[in-house]
């Protein structure tokens, strides 16, 4: 019952929140490469496609956009705050910032509009991939999780088209890796990480015991850490997309392979232009009623209330 609250809520959310219509189930941030909704630092390195966030942007010799494919327009980089930057470009697009841009040698290919509106509700798409990443929480693990002596992950999924594994944050922190077996190629495989302070750092991916494979797998994984408040990802190739949507992200020197989802961020590591494409079925092992009435909106937005009252507790 709780699983099906959960999902009942998150359809009720997509459906009434500005904003929040897109054929990705990360609502708007699944057409970002970076989606951020506060503070977003970095230096000497790029974000590949579209980079939104809701605070300030900090930003030296960085690059955004510039794999996104041709003809690409519109705002490529968004900013709720202040924008600093030193060197770098933004490719392909325009730059909207909602406060003062203090640049040096930044260039915007397109136009670059300061003290600008938003059209992102970034308060609205925060509420709605918090309540996603909390159903995707909820759902029923069917995938074998196995932690080895060797600090290792043998995920096995049974090639359905979702697939769930659930980690324990703490075990992935000491990991050396994982191998991912028994999905196929249009699975949806959800990770989901518990703790409240996450470390993915410093290990490889494998699919079938090979790393060269996974990459073409990776824009149907995604990383659920639904509860880290502090997650690190250096030194680590993220072989799909994150959703940490109450962390503050830190990474050097490492790539995501997908969508970064996140309160703030703070480093080096490259965002890598590989949109999520994954799905939730209709019944992902749990009955998921079809919201069609004025009577489900009613409890779906009654449930919302009751949801923020337990987490501001």
């Amino acid at each position: 019952m709780r699983n099906t609250c959960r999902l009942l809520l998150v359809l009720v959310l997509a459906a009434i929140l500005p904003g929040t219509a897109s054929a990705s189930m990360l609502g708007m941030a699944g057409s970002y490469n970076g989606f951020i909704f506060n503070d977003f630092t970095s230096y000497f390195s790029d974000t590949e496609g579209r980079l939104a966030a809701g605070g300030d942007v900090n930003l030296m010799s960085y690059g955004v956009g510039n794999k996104l494919p041709a003809g690409s327009s519109g705002d490529v980089l968004t900013v709720g705050g202040d924008l600093r930057a030193v060197g770098g470009q933004v490719y392909h697009g325009n730059a909207r910032v909602g406060g003062h841009a203090y640049t040096a040698g930044f260039n915007v290919v397109g136009e670059q509009r300061n003290g600008a509106g938003m059209d992102i509700d970034f308060d609205a798409e925060e509420t709605y991939l918090k309540a996603l990443s909390a159903s995707l929480a909820d759902l029923p693990g069917n995938g074998n999780t196995t932690y080895t002596r060797w600090r290792a992950f043998e995920l096995a999924g049974d090639s359905s088209d979702l697939v769930v594994f659930n980690l324990k944050g703490a075990d992935l922190a000491r990991a050396s890796g994982f191998n991912v077996t028994g999905i196929g190629e249009d699975t949806t495989v959800i990770f989901n990480v518990s703790g409240r302070v996450g470390h993915m750092g410093g290990m490889q991916m494998f699919l079938n015991g090979l790393s060269n494979e996974i990459l073409s797998y990776s824009d149907k994984f995604l990383f659920n850490f639904y509860e880290a408040k502090m997650l690190d990802i250096s030194f680590f190739k993220a072989a799909g997309s994150i959703l940490a949507p109450y962390a503050d992200v830190t990474g050097q020197w490492g790539a995501v392979h997908g969508t970064l989802v996140a309160s703030s961020y703070f480093g080096t590591t490259e965002l890598e232009y590989n949109p999520f494409t994954g799905e939730i079925p209709e019944d992902p092992g749990t009955s998921v009623p079809e919201p069609g009435t004025l009577v489900l909106l009613g409890l779906g937005l009654a449930g919302l209330g009751i949801t923020l009252k337990r987490r501001r507790a």
